[in-house]
């Protein structure tokens, strides 16, 4: 063996050598690093304040249930969540980053399976969007506004705790799955566990026909009433009355200054633009007269067929500045939540 040989020969064993100790200690400097996180994640989160005692109920088009009056609601694009200020977190889109103590539920399409199946199916649904997600036990037996449902237990591993997680679901009376998912550390379950028992008891489920409509917003004078949304041929037509109290008023279908139109959201995440608007017996624009109700219509077309309420319906208007006798200049946004599609 040559001196060049030996010498690459003794080389490559020092670093073999050297690995030996390095690997195991990169591994140890790797979980103290884990920890270290994790100790300073527990240290840094503020703990929610406790759910009061007081409770408020919101109205949905199949459903009303009621939490504590010091949460917060937030109307998702598939969903809707409701917790303590701090209990989770949803980015720009409406798509939830974080959630640690909170109740989210909604509605999905029944597709005429029985209850056992859309169970199946919504949960591992909900266990492939998560690894860190796992089932405990099977499903138990409960009720819900006095239907059949089914509650599944799962936990979810964190880096710095253990989330509990309980999913209900239950079939409403038109067929649609009313789910639910309640979160929170498994450490702290006991102190929220009366309070998820309350919201479930106070869950109703209601026909289409006992949903609330007539629903009415007030904006600067004018008053808006959302009859209903109908679904027909794949097009989708709301039906309002507006009022202009006290004075003439020249309304138009309006753009906002990025050249959005009027939209709405679906219950499973679409985004539709308008294809229509109406005043009366005219289309965009028409002048309201005072104190005298208007009927007015707004379309969208190809709605998603396992759409069954609309989250978010947003319409925009101009009205004409009267005083100055000028073009459309003044523009506003009326909105409404949580409608049933009617078909």
């Amino acid at each position: 063996m040559s001196i060049r040989t030996t010498r690459h020969w003794v080389q490559r064993k020092e670093v073999c050598e050297w690995s030996r100790y390095l690997l195991p200690l990169l591994a140890a400097l790797l979980i103290c690093c884990q920890v270290s996180a994790a100790i300073e994640a527990q240290v840094n989160r503020r703990k929610p304040d406790p759910p009061s005692a007081r409770y408020q109920t919101y109205k949905y088009p199949l459903f009303a249930v009621s939490v504590p009056d010091n949460w917060r609601e937030s109307v998702l694009r598939t969903s809707t969540i409701i917790g303590p200020q701090g209990g989770f977190q949803e980015d720009a889109n409406k798509h939830l980053s974080s959630v640690t103590y909170a109740v989210e539920f909604g509605t999905i399409d029944g597709k005429r399976l029985s209850l056992r199946q859309l169970a199946d199916e919504f949960v591992r649904d909900y266990i492939g969007s998560n690894p860190r997600i796992k089932q405990q036990g099977s499903y138990k037996g409960t009720y819900l506004s006095g239907r059949d449902a089914l509650m599944a237990t799962l936990t979810e591993d964190r880096v710095d705790q253990t989330l509990v997680e309980f999913i209900y679901g239950s079939l409403l009376p038109n067929g649609t799955l009313f789910w639910l998912i309640a979160t929170v550390p498994q450490s702290e379950y006991s102190a929220y566990q009366k309070t998820f028992q309350d919201i479930l008891r106070s869950v109703q489920f209601h026909s289409p026909q006992d949903s609330t409509q007539g629903t009415t917003v007030e904006y600067k004078g004018l008053t808006y009433t959302l009859n209903e949304c109908r679904l027909s041929a794949g097009d989708l037509t709301c039906y309002l009355v507006i009022t202009s109290n006290g004075r003439d008023r020249n309304m138009s279908a309006g753009v906002d200054p990025s050249g959005h139109l009027s939209r709405m959201f679906d219950n499973v995440g679409n985004e539709y633009q308008i294809k229509k608007m109406t005043f009366a017996n005219n289309e965009d624009r028409s002048t309201l007269v005072a104190d005298v109700p208007t009927k007015s219509t707004v379309t969208f077309e190809s709605i998603n067929r396992e759409a069954t309420s609309i989250s978010l319906l947003e319409l925009l208007y101009y009205e004409q500045d009267e005083q100055r006798g000028g073009p459309f200049v003044f523009s506003y946004t009326i909105q409404f939540r949580n409608i049933l599609i009617q078909r």
